[in-house]
């Protein structure tokens, strides 16, 4: 499985032989995680499902700013279960 790695500089792809993915330029290295995760799913850009992931995450960080606490969750458990969420909706469907 491909995994989606925060660091400093933004967010790579890693297979799980440790080499990380590239997209057409030659790029691993992406400064969102909707970029990184395009190309986790195989594809040159974002797609509208992965944009409305990325709106859906940008709702998290809202809601939870304005609710007035921050919560336990750090960026990657929230974007697990941001994606997790929208999952059981497209399989509710």
């Amino acid at each position: 499985m491909r995994e989606i790695i925060k660091t400093d500089d933004g967010y790579m792809v890693q297979l799980p032989n440790g080499d990380y993915v590239c997209d057409a330029n030659g790029d691993n290295l992406f400064d969102t995680f909707v970029e990184a995760s395009a190309l986790a799913w195989g594809l040159e850009k974002p797609s509208e499902e992965q944009t409305s992931w990325g709106k859906a995450n940008a709702a998290f960080y809202e809601w939870e700013r304005d609710f007035g606490e921050e919560s336990d969750l750090s960026d990657d458990e929230r974007m697990m279960w941001v994606e997790g969420y929208l999952q059981a909706l497209r399989d509710a469907k």
